[in-house]
């Protein structure tokens, strides 16, 4: 949810930028906040990203193109883990070949990559990820318990190699990061395999 704007200067930096105005026709205080054209450019760009606005009717589009920035909207809200753009489909899903459900499977898997609890996901997210994909709580829950008893303690904890009968870290670069990398594809199998069956009759993927 997007934070109200609470002081003067926020307020006049708002509505510059609905105002389209450029960095040397700012209001003396306005400038004062924002110091050079530099930084203008990047609040501005900020700011519209935030706001989820098109391209090609906001100010951003006179500071960067338009691949950039959608690139830069979808990382910020991949990692607000905020509800998929749709009145932005037209560009997203035909240009980027983003789809609402890659989107969330991409989502979920990185939520428990991360292992972040499924709360961590705003409730409209949530909602749609289940819409789309079939993938709520206990969904989420159960292929968590599944990669934490078959994946999750091999690979994303710690990456161990028998020495002796003792547990020992790993030594080994390249294994380890194989190891993690394996694991990683294992958890993705995992979340698009749920998406095809039941919580009930899903079956833990070869690795």
């Amino acid at each position: 949810m997007q934070r109200a704007p609470v002081t003067v200067e926020e307020l006049l930096l708002e509505k510059a930028i609905k105002d389209e105005c450029q960095w040397e026709n700012l209001p003396r205080r306005l400038q004062q906040t924002v110091p050079s054209k530099e930084e203008w450019i990047s609040r501005t760009i900020e700011y519209c990203v935030k706001k989820r606005l098109q391209w090609n009717s906001c100010l951003a589009r006179k500071f960067c193109k338009e691949s950039e920035y959608y690139e830069n909207m979808m990382r910020y809200l991949r990692k607000n883990l905020a509800l998929f753009p749709y009145h932005l489909v037209d560009y997203v899903c035909r240009v980027m070949r983003l789809s609402p459900f890659r989107y969330y499977c991409d989502m979920l898997f990185e939520v428990m990559k991360n292992e972040q609890p499924y709360d961590s996901i705003p409730n409209f997210s949530a909602a749609d990820a289940l819409r789309l994909t079939g993938i709520g709580r206990n969904e989420f829950i159960d292929i968590m318990n599944k990669c934490r008893s078959k994946v999750l303690l091999r690979f994303f904890l710690y990456v161990n190699v028998i020495d002796g009968g003792q547990w020992r870290k790993a030594k080994n670069p390249p294994y380890d990061a194989a190891l993690k990398h394996h694991g990683t594809a294992v958890l993705h199998k995992l979340v698009m395999a749920v998406v095809k069956k039941s919580a009930n009759t899903i079956c833990m993927p070869d690795i």
